[in-house]
């Protein structure tokens, strides 16, 4: 098994770094509240942070690293990063140039920074990031492998529908869902909120977000449920309950449709050294 030493020109302190089939692979761990002025990196990168989050601020956007989101950005990207006020993780993956270069007739053009939460792309990760921590001789073919399936998850999911097309209140309505994801609400009482009729708002939702609403507010539980379990110690019953799931085996088994993993795995998953 190909698997070297890799060092690589990041700010932080890295705890591990090793090459293997073609891509640097490196945890890296960054001080609460640290700060990194613009700057750019030589080949393109995936960051998952296994700990803690980070915003990361680019000319025209920003985007907001966490637990359950996978944060892509192009090789030569000028950027800064603001790390929160906690001791901060994260997991990179980088690939040269040629890599992607070789994919770009079967995938879409990768030359935006993106972010993609929770689901099956933020599952891949997480499972390089096993094969990365306990390798063994088939390591490299599975990492291979599991880049593939990362890059197709990812040109699948950039098929965007320009928000201009759709309704005003259209927004109001994801407001209102990122407002009261744990609650129990109606999709009358959100018709009602916004002015239009409940069928009209879940056809028209549907279109735009590619999910339900009732889907929609399932992902924005996962997600929060993907944070506390890596941020916090507190108990899964209680996070299932802070997330608004009445049942601990309901959250479990939906926590697992989505993610490949237990609430349990996906803890020891995050943590494992």
């Amino acid at each position: 098994m190909q698997m070297t030493s890799h060092n690589l020109p990041h700010s932080g302190r890295i705890l591990d770094s090793k090459r293997v089939a073609g891509f640097c692979l490196t945890e890296i761990a960054y001080a609460p509240k640290a700060r990194v002025p613009r700057h750019s990196h030589q080949h393109a990168c995936f960051s998952l942070a296994l700990q803690g989050g980070y915003t990361e601020l680019y000319q025209r956007k920003t985007i907001k690293g966490g637990p359950s989101v996978l944060v892509f950005r192009p090789a030569g990207e000028m950027h800064a990063n603001h790390f929160d006020d906690l001791n901060v993780r994260c997991f990179l993956i980088e690939a040269e140039a040629e890599w992607l270069a070789r994919l770009r007739k079967y995938s879409a053009a990768m030359d935006q920074p993106m972010s993609f939460k929770s689901g099956s792309i933020v599952r891949m990760a997480l499972s390089l990031r096993y094969e990365f921590a306990q390798p063994d001789c088939s390591t490299p073919l599975a990492v291979e492998g599991l880049m593939l399936e990362l890059v197709a998850g990812i040109s699948r999911k950039s098929v965007k529908i320009s928000e201009h097309k759709h309704p005003y209140w259209l927004k109001q309505v994801r407001e209102i869902l990122h407002d009261r994801f744990n609650e129990r609400i109606t999709l009358s009482e959100i018709a009602g909120a916004v002015g239009v009729h409940p069928m009209y708002l879940a056809a028209t939702f549907k279109k735009r977000y590619r999910h339900s609403v009732g889907e929609y507010i399932r992902q924005l539980r996962i997600d929060f449920a993907c944070d506390q379990i890596a941020n916090t110690n507190a108990p899964l019953t209680e996070i299932a309950l802070a997330a608004g799931f009445s049942h601990q085996s309901h959250f479990s088994r939906t926590f697992r449709r989505h993610t490949g993993f237990t609430p349990g795995r996906y803890r020891s998953a995050l943590r494992s050294s």
